[in-house]
């Protein structure tokens, strides 16, 4: 069943669930795109900066070496975490902001 815009659509959100089923909403008229885009960038570059700081750390073998186990282990999976974070929001970007 198909309702609403399509995914190629740029103005639209578009989602696929669990089952398989896509969920596309137009957004165009309801968002300024133009500050969500901005916003989204923001982040991104946000994370991504956090995201280089966190990577070097735990490149840095004194500090693999002296914490605890558990806080390696847990900053690598945060590292794990904002990684898919910062592929998701590369995704919405291009999608909705063209790159």
């Amino acid at each position: 069943m198909k309702v609403g815009a399509s995914p190629a659509d740029p103005a639209a959100a578009h989602s696929v669930l669990t089952d398989g089923s896509e969920v596309i909403v137009p957004l165009g008229g309801l968002v300024d795109l133009a500050k969500e885009c901005g916003k989204l960038r923001g982040e991104l570059d946000q994370l991504e900066t956090q995201l280089q700081t966190l990577s070097k750390r735990l490149q840095n073998e004194g500090f693999v070496s002296r914490a605890p186990a558990t806080v390696v282990e847990s900053e690598r999976k945060k590292e794990e975490e904002w990684i898919k974070r910062r592929e998701q929001l590369a995704t919405k970007v291009k999608a909705l902001c063209g790159g």
